[in-house]
């Protein structure tokens, strides 16, 4: 998404062959959306690099010429000056697995005979602990969340409770249907890999949340809708899906969105 007040810049035109292993990830591998779109920002940066530097297609690339790309990365990542050793190690890595990931599935299609990236090592990355918030900060954050006690607020307090209750991602969270709620609003009814659901319990703060969140839920669905916003449990009347999208999630107050 382009940032506001600037035009969105065109997407470069790629391989038609990575196209074609992007629908296989989405279609046999059942790769979310997010998945997707991060397969094809590796693959387009890499391809753009090649053409570049090399005057060739991404489908053509020799092991070394990966290499020099991956060099290329991780110095250009250290002038940035961004977490210099660990942005950097990250990033190739990541760069690294989607290449492996392609040139993989080009082999299986038997495009090419060889996998370029066999022969490349992954940099080794140090594990670091994660950081969370203490029990003070959290009820910080959902008192700061409660002051305006307006709808949006009822239902960022909604939120955030469920996912300290719950240990959910934001993006698992956003997108539950109205259904994983049980009448009792004790759990929630998860669908995990493979379509398995888990039932996650919800902590007496979360329940009452979720209690006076549904009743103003109505206010984030459509007078018109059709269904497509009513049939989650964080509607939205502005995004695509339907449903409150992990970036609004992140943004700044506004009301009725």
């Amino acid at each position: 998404m382009a940032r506001p007040g600037r035009p969105a810049m065109p997407k470069p035109k790629l391989h038609p062959l990575v196209d074609s292993f992007l629908d296989m990830l989405t279609t046999e591998r059942g790769a979310a959306m997010n998945t997707r779109q991060a397969y094809w920002r590796d693959l387009a940066d890499f391809s753009l690099y090649l053409r570049d530097k090399f005057k060739k297609e991404v489908v053509d690339a020799t092991g070394e010429e990966i290499k020099t790309y991956l060099d290329d990365l991780g110095v250009k990542i250290h002038v940035k000056g961004k977490n210099k050793n660990q942005i950097a190690t990250r990033t190739v890595a990541r760069r690294l697995s989607a290449l492996r990931q392609f040139y993989r599935y080009l082999v299986s299609e038997n495009i090419r005979r060889d996998d370029p990236t066999s022969a490349i090592d992954s940099p080794k990355q140090t594990r670091t602990l994660p950081k969370t918030l203490t029990e003070s900060e959290v009820s910080l954050l959902i008192k700061t969340a409660a002051q305006s006690g307006g709808a949006d607020s009822i239902r960022l307090v909604c939120l955030l409770e469920m996912l300290y209750a719950t240990g959910l991602r934001v993006s698992e969270l956003v997108g539950l249907p109205m259904s994983a709620i049980g009448e009792d609003m004790q759990f929630l009814m998860v669908a995990g890999k493979g379509g398995r659901e888990r039932m996650v319990p919800l902590s007496e703060p979360a329940q009452k949340a979720a209690k006076t969140y549904l009743d103003i839920r109505p206010q984030f669905i459509a007078s018109d809708d059709k269904g497509t916003q009513g049939q989650w449990l964080f509607p939205s009347r502005t995004s695509e899906s339907g449903h409150l999208t992990r970036q609004r999630f992140a943004q700044p107050e506004r009301p009725g969105r």
